[in-house]
């Protein structure tokens, strides 16, 4: 059997990579481990079995760009008997959770097939339906017996019995179906969620590089504690919030901040939990470890973060619930005047609960099933119920309004010795071949422009700070103010450029040729190209508010604001301040809506009525969010707000198909004009039309539902 392996997570120095087969054949690891640290160029492996996750550290001077092909080449012609290999438990973990899908989907599933179809003998399939509605009464009965409350789990309970008293065993299977999906729906996120929770352990690594006096050891991450001096190397994660004692590293905090830029760390500067290591080297005290870490909170509070129920019921349960007293006071009085039996058991046949709590989780599922047709995934319904009661959606910037990869906006001659395009060939010169996001952003749009970028001597990076390098017999340098004043060359003249580019939300990176300052060139993070059109058109179909809520600087974060159109802006909040921010929405009477793709928005994603991850967000925001968008195009969002709102819409149609011809039924009963067998007849007949009608979004064609934007 062959291994399937699949790079999840590349930076410079080190690698992770999923392999499916490690949590079935745990034996494996340590085979794996053998087999890549023989391979030269690779410092270490680790695996974790749990998460079938393995991290290779490995040398960029012999495997950078390469490292990849390797392990995967390796992994994958390795061959294994998995029923040689011992199990750890593992195949009793495998029966234990075929046991939801038998009692939530199967049983029901294959009950509904033997009653409507009709290929058992009638007593089995009543035994069949007996068996597949047991888990709604047991957690009917938990609920009432632990928390003494009459749960919605009750009402689906009642409504069976009901039905069952009415021999009317395909809609009790309906139903028994459409709720075992629903809480399969609901066990299996809260499953995920506790593997996105071991992968956010993981992203630090297993152990870290401590020193301990003059040595290097190598110790586990659970065992560090406030004062160890860890040491971290480019690619490498560091597992501790604390502060530089030396060295300099250039930093990518995006992971728990948001912000975009990278940003130079020396002595005396301030690292979290999270932080990775794009160049150089650091020694960093430690002052805070684990769960008492900013990554380790955020990590804490979605653990215990509670999981949204998944089925649908608002409406049924609102609309049901209102008419459950007036139709046996209805009943009682029927009978108190006329001593007619039929009339009172007609009144009560005519069951408006039944067709309402089948239409109407059929019309969302209906839905649901069509939006994941077009590469939108509702988790639930009740996430499609919400989002289309949303007023407010609060954007993160950094990789969702933006694409998270700088792109240069300015390129600014400063003293005539090159024009703007010598300018850029100089810096691209330099920085070719480095790994920095800023550095392949240079040379990207110097060869877009057309130029030929000369050969480089002696290129020496400082972390941190920038590069230097001989070209064409001059020196060049790019980089920060810092750089440049470090090896003696004056700034002052590009000091009103720099301060105009800061004040629109750009960055600057200064290039000196031959002693002197010649040029800055500006850059920032992208605004995906369809962001604003996204914006305009869910205001159009009915979002009144929008916010812009990101850790990056303020000035960024205004003008992606203004270039959007969006009022209201919060810049530089902590993932914690940004879930406050959610809260204090909705206790304001707001339906918000999360749209955002790091971990530092995972907080906010299970604070919102609704939370919304694009296809590039990381496995936590993934996990935490009701809502993913499968492509890369928020208007995908678009699609989402809009099959919501058609939803809500079909639902209430099916509370109309369910509720007039019923309420008829009820007054033509209580004038002994209805008998039991007609009343029977009206009540199933209106809940089969409502099914029918939650079908018409998976017949229709996709250009007549989705193409109605501007009616909504």
């Amino acid at each position: 059997m062959s291994i399937q392996v699949e790079l999840v997570h590349l930076v410079p120095g080190r690698a992770r990579f999923r392999i499916g087969a490690l949590k079935d054949a745990p034996a494996l690891a340590e085979a794996f481990a053998e087999r890549l640290s023989a391979v030269v160029g690779i410092r270490s492996v680790r695996v974790n079995c749990a998460c079938a996750s393995l991290v290779v550290e490995y040398d960029p001077a012999i495997h950078d760009g390469f490292l990849p092909q390797v392990v995967m080449r390796k992994l994958r012609a390795y061959r294994f008997d998995p029923s040689k290999l011992p199990r750890n438990g593992n195949g009793k973990h495998k029966r234990e959770g075929v046991k939801p899908v038998l009692g939530n989907i199967i049983l029901p599933v294959a009950a509904l097939g033997a009653t409507t179809i009709g290929f058992l003998p009638s007593v089995v399939s009543a035994a069949l339906v007996g068996v597949a509605v047991m888990p709604v009464f047991r957690r009917a009965g938990l609920k009432l017996l632990r928390e003494r409350k009459l749960g919605v789990d009750m009402l689906d309970a009642a409504s069976i019995a009901v039905l069952a008293a009415q021999r009317s065993l395909p809609t009790c299977a309906l139903m028994a179906s459409l709720i075992g999906i629903g809480e399969h729906i609901r066990l299996k996120t809260a499953q995920r969620a506790e593997k996105a929770v071991c992968r956010l352990i993981e992203l630090g690594g297993a152990s870290a590089k401590v020193l301990r006096g003059r040595r290097l050891v190598r110790v586990p991450v659970k065992s560090l504690k406030p004062g160890d001096k860890i040491v971290a190397h480019a690619g490498d994660v560091v597992p501790v919030d604390g502060v530089v004692l030396r060295g300099t590293a250039g930093v990518s905090e995006s992971m728990v901040t948001g912000e975009s830029r990278w940003c130079g760390k020396q002595p005396g500067d301030t690292v979290c939990a999270g932080s990775v290591a794009l160049d150089g080297e650091i020694v960093v005290e430690a002052r805070a470890t684990g769960v008492d870490t900013k990554l380790g909170k955020i990590m804490e509070m979605l653990r215990t973060a509670p999981v949204h129920d998944t089925r649908i019921q608002d409406y049924a349960a609102r609309f049901a619930d209102r008419l459950v007293f007036p139709t046996f006071a209805l009943s009682a009085g029927v009978y108190a005047i006329s001593r007619n039996v039929a009339r009172a058991l007609s009144i009560l046949i005519v069951d408006f609960g039944t067709g309402i709590r089948v239409g109407t989780p059929t019309a969302f599922v209906s839905h649901m099933m069509r939006a994941a047709r077009r590469r939108v995934v509702f988790k639930s319904g009740r996430a499609m119920e919400n989002l289309a009661r949303v007023d407010t959606i609060v954007f993160d910037k950094t990789g969702t309004l933006t694409t998270g990869q700088p792109d240069i906006t300015d390129i600014i001659a400063l003293n005539g010795r090159l024009d703007e395009r010598g300018v850029l060939r100089c810096a691209a010169a330099a920085e070719d071949g480095l790994n920095h996001p800023i550095a392949r952003a240079v040379v990207a749009k110097a060869r877009q422009m057309g130029l030929r970028i000369p050969a480089r001597k002696s290129p020496r990076l400082q972390p941190g700070l920038g590069v230097s390098a001989e070209v064409e017999g001059r020196e060049i340098r790019v980089g920060s103010e810092r750089l440049l004043r470090a090896h003696g060359i004056d700034t002052s003249p590009a000091a009103d450029v720099i301060a105009r580019l800061q004040v629109e939300g750009k960055s600057a990176a200064c290039v000196a040729w031959g002693g002197k300052i010649c040029g800055i060139i500006g850059f920032s993070d992208r605004l995906r190209p369809e962001a604003a059109r996204v914006i305009a058109e869910l205001k159009r179909a009915g979002v009144d508010n929008f916010v812009i809520a990101t850790g990056d600087r303020t000035a960024p974060a205004a003008a992606a604001s203004c270039t959007l159109g969006v009022a209201e802006c919060v810049a530089e909040v902590m993932p914690e301040e940004k879930m406050r921010l959610i809260k204090e929405l909705r206790s304001k009477g707001h339906v918000v809506a999360v749209v955002g793709d790091g971990i530092n928005d995972s907080l906010a994603l299970v604070n919102a009525d609704v939370g919304i991850a694009p296809l590039s967000a990381t496995d936590a925001a993934k996990e935490a969010a009701d809502v993913l968008l499968m492509e890369d195009d928020l208007g995908l969002l678009v699609e989402a707000y809009v099959t919501a709102k058609y939803a809500e819409e079909l639902a209430k149609q099916n509370l109309g198909i369910v509720a007039v011809p019923n309420a008829v039924a009820v007054v033509l009963a209580a004038m002994g004009l209805l008998g039991p067998a007609a009343a029977t007849f009206v009540n199933n007949g209106s809940t089969v039309a409502a099914g029918l009608n939650s079908l018409r979004p998976i017949l229709a064609d996709d250009s007549d539902v989705f193409n109605r934007n501007n009616s909504i």
